[in-house]
């Protein structure tokens, strides 16, 4: 695993930092994050389908499937979304209060507000559709 500032002791980090950095694009993040869940993953496909050689399939054909409807979803919003709504909301996600992120982007609370307002917009006119029935 290749470390850079942000993969630093990923091991150690909690799941929500790992969210967050692998929303950022730390592949080692989303890497960390399978690993630590996969025997979960299995027990509860095992559950499902018997057979441990079943379950460990189905986990990962799971996984895979998680990491790549997160990719799509990623590339989704930056496509649908401005530079400002996405960093806006990758903030929100992130637990920042709206006068958090107004100061982080040196912009004011209501424009955190408007740009959130028009990502719930978008979302649910462009974006929810296509995710939902898949």
């Amino acid at each position: 695993m290749v470390h850079g500032p942000k993969s630093a002791g990923l091991e150690q980090r909690g799941d929500e930092e790992l969210v967050r950095l692998a929303g950022e694009g730390v592949e080692e993040a989303l890497t960390c994050l399978v690993h630590r869940h996969a025997p979960m993953v299995q027990r509860l496909a095992a559950r499902f389908r018997g057979p441990r050689l079943h379950a460990e399939d189905l986990a990962q054909e799971q996984t895979l499937r998680a990491v790549a409807s997160w990719e799509r979803l990623r590339e989704r919003l930056k496509s649908t979304l401005t530079d400002l709504e996405y960093r806006v909301l990758m903030l929100y996600l992130n637990g920042y209060s709206y006068e958090g992120i107004a100061a982080m982007l040196n912009i004011g609370t209501k424009a955190v507000d408007n740009a959130l307002q028009r990502v719930r917009r978008k979302f649910s006119a462009t974006i929810w559709p296509d995710f939902r029935g898949k």
